[in-house]
């Protein structure tokens, strides 16, 4: 990812303009990923506890595989960094004068969110956060 853009996400296209409410159809737009994410991890684990005799196998690894992948997407995309979703969230629930400061933050969105995976503190931070939230899946 630092040579080349691989494995970087593009940015879905919406327009706006199209919505009837333009900030709630932003807002919608934009959490339908985490929210995706939320949902398979949900269903991941679900079915992973519905077969709790018979998850050790291929099928119990990759459910499991699945849950943790998906969980953390969740967080990652609920990060209020440019360009993830989280950041479109935050840009239209904020007033007009704070979002266009916002925004100016932008062009400098991967910078910041590979400096904070890079950063081991800031990393472990992101790795406690979804274990945090793991463990509320898993009652513990």
């Amino acid at each position: 990812m630092l040579i080349a853009p691989i494995g970087w996400a593009r940015p879905v296209p919406i327009r706006p303009g199209q919505f009837r409410h333009r900030r709630l159809g932003v807002i919608v737009t934009a959490a339908a990923g985490p929210c995706s994410n939320l949902v398979i991890a949900a269903a991941s684990f679900g079915v992973l506890r519905a077969m709790q005799p018979y998850t050790y196998g291929l099928l119990g690894t990759v459910l499991g595989i699945l849950f943790e992948i998906n969980l953390a997407l969740f967080v990652l995309n609920i990060i209020p960094i440019p360009p993830l979703d989280g950041s479109r969230i935050l840009y239209e629930l904020l007033p007009y004068r704070q979002a266009a400061a916002y925004s100016r933050l932008e062009p400098y969105g991967p910078w910041i969110l590979l400096f904070v995976f890079l950063v081991p503190s800031l990393n472990a931070a992101f790795s406690d956060l979804v274990y945090l939230l793991m463990s509320w899946f898993y009652g513990t």
